[in-house]
């Protein structure tokens, strides 16, 4: 019997009556059995108790919501792994986890907490482990795991919106297509300095990069899944796109060339901004968190292997790496005044690395810092936790302001058009900092799950996950002006030349 609080988790298989179409009867009853028996055999590592199974469907509870989630990555992995050794009985699972009070009638759990797990599966997509907010404080820090915020979801039953999180976890790598030659017309127009906006973030061999651009004028409708979209800063229009790795999340553009982290793969995308044809792809080992370019390297913070890795853009290849102690968490990153500026989202300390010498000092700033800015005269790090931004100085990295109270948690951080920009995906809200007075002063209302910001070409340009848009903030109003439809989950956003840079991924 587990009454009480417990961790409870419901489980499906995407699509599983094409699966039975495909194969047919007798096989397809095989793959969801196959499916099954890896399913129980996890459970059974990690002290889950099945309740019920009907069909391709789990419900299950624990009494540690660590071994919860320990289990349903654990449950994600063997079924990607036995998916590349028997490509035929291939199938992706539907996670959903929370954690609340149940009571038992002949020995089966009821109670809102489970009725909300429901609903919470019911979010997932294929490959996919959402957890409410309860599971995500419970669970703490789990290695090789992270929690991603997702948005709030409407969940029946409940009045307010629930904030879901979903499970990242590191994939094997796997090779990756050769990349298509572009078959488009050259595009006429070079890319100069690019301004990288904070966010709030991977196949060795090759990734595929196709070009949709046109030298006629041509508008697209839509941004691809893993690619990275071109906007029109004027009109808003959609002027191409570029393939890349599986889930691109963060952008940086310098060092010749235009850097894309793709978080399942596990690599890093080069772009060469003035052809736009040609593609490297390297691999950073961990999933890279975030992304910056100057210095004469690119740095990608790996959170989950507590180090910095250091690419050379001579080489495209990893130069070095720079170790971190246990019980670090790396997670975003900013180039300027001569320095790499690290933001430590466990340690809660802004790492200021001197890059040709490896010095370091560190400072300490709000609770989890995890995005990062320079600019407007200042390091600009978005404090998770504490719902703040701290400012470092330039050149000193001495805390100039440690807590700018915001009153949400921030998620992404950029610093131009004369102020400082935080986006929060708590509350769906862009805070516009003065950087004269180091005070939030205007408070602006924006999509459904902000997760990328970038400031240049006379807006403020906002990336909606769950909206699948991009929303323009006049500076000079501070009014939402323009949205965007990109068809596909909007992560990263870097500004330049007329256009508006933006990876899409699956929602």
């Amino acid at each position: 019997m587990q009454e009480g609080v417990v961790t409870v988790m419901f489980s499906d298989v995407e699509g599983s009556t094409d699966v039975t179409r495909r194969l047919g009867d007798v096989q397809g009853r095989r793959v969801i059995e196959a499916y099954k028996k890896l399913v129980r055999e996890e459970l059974e590592r990690h002290d889950g108790r099945e309740i019920d199974s009907i069909g391709d469907g789990f419900f299950v509870t624990f009494t540690s919501t660590r071994r919860a989630v320990g289990c349903a990555v654990a449950i994600q992995k063997a079924l990607l792994e036995h998916g590349h050794e028997h490509p035929e009985e291939g199938v992706r699972a539907r996670i959903g986890l929370n954690v609340g009070e149940v009571i038992e009638r002949d020995g089966h759990p009821f109670g809102a907490a489970v009725n909300a797990t429901q609903r919470v599966a019911s979010h997932a997509k294929g490959g996919q482990i959402l957890v409410s907010e309860p599971v995500r404080h419970l669970a703490g820090t789990i290695p090789g795991v992270s929690f991603r915020g997702r948005g709030r979801f409407a969940v029946k039953g409940f009045s307010e919106r629930w904030r879901l999180y979903e499970v990242d976890w590191e994939r094997p790598i796997q090779p990756a297509p050769r990349p298509a030659k572009p078959t488009a017309v050259k595009p006429r127009w070079r890319l100069p300095a690019l301004v990288a906006a904070g966010v709030v973030l991977a196949g060795v061999l090759a990734a595929v990069l196709a070009l949709v651009l046109t030298g006629g004028g041509s508008r697209l409708s839509r941004i691809d899944v893993n690619a990275v979209g071109m906007i029109d800063a004027g009109s808003g229009e959609i002027v191409g796109e570029v393939h890349v790795g599986a889930r691109p999340t963060a952008l940086a553009f310098g060092e010749g060339g235009l850097w894309v982290t793709n978080a399942d793969d596990r690599t890093l995308s080069r772009i060469d901004p003035s052809a736009l044809e040609s593609v490297n792809v390297i691999g950073t080992r961990s999933s890279p968190s975030d992304v910056a370019a100057g210095a004469g390297f690119v740095w990608v913070p790996a959170r989950s292997a507590n180090e910095l890795v250091v690419i050379s853009p001579q080489t495209n290849s990893v130069d070095h790496t720079i170790s971190f102690p246990l019980g670090s968490g790396p997670a975003a990153v900013a180039v300027g005044g001569g320095f790499v500026w690290i933001a430590d989202a466990l340690s809660n300390k802004v790492t200021q690395l001197e890059p040709e010498t490896g010095q370091r000092l560190s400072k300490r700033v709000g609770s989890a810092p995890s995005a990062i800015a320079f600019g407007q005269r200042g390091v600009w790090v978005a404090n998770s936790h504490s719902k703040s931004v701290s400012r470092l100085g330039p050149r000193t990295g001495r805390v100039v302001a440690r807590h700018i109270a915001l009153g949400a948690q921030p998620t992404a951080i950029a610093a131009g058009e004369g102020a400082v920009w935080a986006a929060s995906l708590e509350k769906d809200r862009v805070y516009r900092i003065d950087p004269q007075t180091n005070e939030s002063v205007q408070t602006i209302e924006v999509g459904n799950a902000p997760v990328g910001i970038a400031a240049g070409e006379g807006g403020v340009w906002v990336a909606n996950s769950l909206d699948r848009s991009i929303w323009r903030i006049d500076p000079k109003t501070n009014r939402v002006v323009q949205k965007i439809p990109v068809g596909n989950s909007p992560d990263g956003v870097v500004v330049a030349d007329g256009r508006v840079w933006v990876t899409a991924h699956a929602p």
